[in-house]
């Protein structure tokens, strides 16, 4: 059976989609090849992969996929090259305003331009907070924040491909988690190296600006709107109100399209 897919990239983080709104091929069957689809040498290869099913309250709802095979609640990155897929391909009957389900809950997105999306990503929670997290014979601080998946924001200088996986795993996050290490640079300012749980080292991470950047506000050590500068290009995220949703302003753009066999 050969399974049609488009493969779209936000910021370098890269992300294979599948078009499930309009298929007979059941979902369910596809999510074991998805690991496999992601391999950099022997399948597509991808950061991880983004199912557009059908949805009663939206456009469509996004199912997301990581390259380990894992399931995570939300994208940022991802959402906006979904809400690009779906205005090109005429699903929001030309609307540039529109709502995607997400596991995490519906999103409010709006495409500024052909490649530019901006996206409510809702209010961000503050669980676990602070935490002390022993690595390696010491202990570092951290402070896990959650926009529909869980994050934890490391401002001491640490390797991100050595520390990463270990806090990944620690056990203060029972369902692992993404590691932002940050750099504050100016108050308007951050910089941002993301180790994405199930996957790695990523060149970008949408939720993982918004977390980052709601730990910088709450602690006063940034103010809104700040760009937040990951290795793929610069988001720019707006909140400075514990009743607003946070605000995600990205680019996301196809690479190409093609067709694999299972």
């Amino acid at each position: 059976m050969k399974i049609k897919f488009f493969k779209y990239q936000a910021l370098g983080n890269d992300f294979i989609l599948i078009d499930c709104l309009l298929s007979l091929t059941p979902f369910e069957d596809l999510i074991p090849y998805f690991s496999a689809f992601c391999n950099r040498r022997l399948g597509i290869g991808a950061d991880g992969v983004l199912a557009m099913l059908p949805s009663q309250r939206a456009t469509a709802f996004m199912r997301i996929f990581n390259a380990d095979g894992s399931e995570a609640e939300m994208c940022g990155n991802g959402i906006r090259c979904v809400a690009i897929y779906l205005y090109k391909n005429g699903y929001t009957k030309g609307k540039s305003k529109f709502l995607i389900e997400t596991l995490s809950g519906l999103k409010e997105v709006v495409i500024i331009k052909d490649s530019l999306v901006k996206v409510k990503m809702g209010k961000p929670s503050f669980y676990p907070g602070e935490v002390d997290i022993k690595l390696k014979g010491r202990v570092i601080k951290g402070f896990g924040v959650s926009l529909g998946n869980t994050h934890c924001i490391i401002e001491e200088p640490l390797s991100p491909q050595e520390a990463g996986p270990l806090i990944e795993n620690d056990p203060i996050f029972p369902n692992r988690t993404n590691v932002e290490f940050v750099n504050i640079k100016d108050p308007h300012t951050l910089e941002l190296v993301v180790w994405e749980r199930g996957v790695g080292i990523t060149p970008a991470c949408g939720t993982g600006a918004c977390a980052s950047v709601a730990w910088g506000v709450t602690s006063g050590k940034v103010f809104s709107p700040v760009s937040v500068h990951l290795p793929g290009g610069v988001l720019k995220i707006t909140w400075s109100n514990y009743d607003q949703e946070m605000v995600m302003e990205g680019e996301a753009k196809e690479v190409f399209e093609g067709e694999i066999s299972i």
